[in-house]
């Protein structure tokens, strides 16, 4: 396929992803990142209803490593927007903060 001009096309969707790294002291690094997801056209959802543009996922995650280890030792996520949240979603929120307890159980001795 050639290269589509896109300046005549009508944008639907749009997903961004943004990450950051900064140093925290001589021991550590933070890694930030940001996802940002939005419809930019009226769609339909699951129950046959219609939902109009707007953002339905934003989201930031910060992850804590060690250098030496190149080791994830603390993590921290939040959900800013979250709309047309599923069941299955919901149980992905669920499963997500059970593993971060896990997480901080395994990695809180490492410090």
């Amino acid at each position: 396929m050639k290269q589509l001009k896109i300046e005549s096309l009508q944008k639907i969707h749009n997903r961004n992803l943004d990450i950051t790294s900064y140093i925290v002291d001589t021991d550590h690094l933070l890694i930030t990142g940001q996802l940002k997801e939005k419809n930019l056209i009226t769609v339909y959802v699951q129950s046959g209803e219609t939902t109009e543009p707007d953002i339905f996922h934003h989201m930031e995650i910060q992850l804590l490593v060690k250098t030496s280890e190149l080791k994830i030792v603390d993590l921290h996520v939040k959900y800013l927007v979250h709309h047309m949240m599923t069941f299955a979603g919901k149980w992905r929120i669920v499963l997500t903060l059970m593993l971060h307890k896990q997480f901080m159980k395994i990695t809180s001795k490492n410090y």
